[in-house]
């Protein structure tokens, strides 16, 4: 499960990151209204309908980026923000992404956590994790915990869109 280095002439979204195979605990409600849960189909969006997207990531400026390069993607809606994995798993229930970008290290809830969480609960939603880096145990840790994917902040935009799409094919 060797990284993927980020392709050259492609956008990047955090400082060093590649895509592997595979602030504040308040909630951001601003991008999106609720869901039903309980409809939550991994095909329901796709390829008709946009892909339903939370973003996980306890840094605000990172989300802010990583919604900003979502929403020019025709087929991806940002429907969420949560800055912990306590909150990712509310939001779930509450909006029923079809997928999950989740960082792995943030307060109350890690990403390891709340990915177990959220695959128990909501086996139909995917996660794909979010990390400064990918080192072995934590590439293992995530993946045993049920992502589709493991995403590094240095990837290229199109990198990422990838694994979205991806996960939706699984």
């Amino acid at each position: 499960m060797a990284p993927c280095s980020s392709l050259p002439s492609g956008q990047s979204f955090g400082p060093g990151a590649r895509v592997a195979a595979a602030d504040q605990p308040a909630r951001d409600r601003d991008m999106g209204a609720p869901g039903d849960a309980a409809a939550a189909d991994p095909l329901r969006s796709w390829p008709n309908k946009p892909i339903r997207v939370l973003l996980v990531d306890d840094h605000r400026v990172v989300r802010e980026a990583l919604a900003m390069m979502l929403e020019g993607e025709p087929d991806l809606t940002v429907i969420g923000q949560a800055a912990n994995g306590r909150v990712a798993v509310d939001l779930v229930a509450e909006l029923a992404p079809d997928v999950v970008l989740m960082d792995v290290n943030m307060p109350i809830l890690n990403g390891i956590q709340a990915t177990r969480r959220i695959r128990a609960a909501f086996p139909a939603v995917q996660v794909i994790a979010l990390s400064v880096d990918a080192e072995p145990d934590r590439v293992a840790a995530m993946r045993t915990a049920g992502v589709v994917a493991y995403v590094t902040k240095s990837a290229s935009a199109s990198e990422l869109v990838a694994a979205i799409r991806s996960a939706l094919r699984r």
